[in-house]
């Protein structure tokens, strides 16, 4: 299974930014990661490699105590980041969950900063 986990002191540090702020709440912020949560499930689904369809029916988020995304295929991480043969040769890995995630990640935060520049102004 791949889960995505983002650095929570990066996400504390902007939580306390944002309360500051005063102009969002928990529930605004959350929904903004759930809605990034959605579109990495929808990238990776996308970029996920095609054999029988299980990988990619296998991704999927959702809100527990915290957002997630996570493809729970059991063979999810060497199709992300590859394996060796019982020969040893070296099978690459078809990136498609992190970089999806990063990209996804990183929007929202820029996101978050107009919103946050524009109260500021």
């Amino acid at each position: 299974m791949i889960d995505v986990k983002v650095n929570t002191d990066d996400i504390n540090k902007i939580l306390i930014d944002i309360a500051e702020l005063k102009n969002f709440t928990e529930d605004q912020l959350t929904n903004a990661f759930a809605v990034t949560a959605s579109l990495i499930s929808k990238r990776a689904k996308i970029d996920a490699p095609l054999d029988t369809g299980f990988l990619k029916s296998s991704i999927n988020f959702g809100k527990d105590k915290s957002v997630y995304v996570q493809a729970s295929a059991s063979y999810a991480y060497y199709q992300e980041f590859g394996w060796k043969t019982k020969k040893g040769r070296t099978i690459k890995g078809r990136e498609y969950f992190y970089p999806n995630a990063e990209l996804e990640i990183n929007l929202l935060f820029k996101k978050l900063e107009k919103q946050i520049d524009k109260i500021i102004e």
